[in-house]
């Protein structure tokens, strides 16, 4: 499967965007691949913003949510058993852009070094 790399690709970029929420919300990382786990352990309120900038009706969210939950696990060796469940990239997109929208807006920022936009910025780094 060609989509298998962007699946997990996505996953795990959900992964590190959800665990570093939840430490700006003082609460424990925990060692875990999953997503719904991870999600859940936010603040209600922070849920409703995640929510509201993704767009969907709640319970597509949360179904969306929940299939994609353990993409990381599922997706990484796909190829040896294609016991993977089905998976939405286009939600994991916006849910993606949610959390980065968000995340900037609480301090996370990318070391400039990780944006080679530009031949001059690639010729710096």
């Amino acid at each position: 499967m060609l989509c298998a790399p962007a699946i997990v690709c996505y996953a795990f970029s959900l992964e590190i965007y959800l665990k570093f929420l939840l430490k700006n919300e003082g609460k424990e990382i925990k060692k875990t691949h999953d997503l719904a786990n991870l999600y859940n352990r936010l603040s209600e309120s922070l849920r409703r913003e995640i929510e509201g900038k993704v767009g969907d009706d709640n319970q597509v969210f949360q179904n969306n949510l929940k299939s994609f939950g353990k993409a990381f696990e599922e997706w990484r060796y796909q190829y040896e058993d294609g016991s993977a469940k089905p998976a939405s990239i286009g939600f994991a997109s916006k849910l993606i852009a949610a959390l980065e929208a968000i995340a900037e807006d609480r301090g996370f920022r990318y070391p400039s070094t990780w944006a080679l936009n530009t031949d001059d910025e690639i010729k710096k780094a």
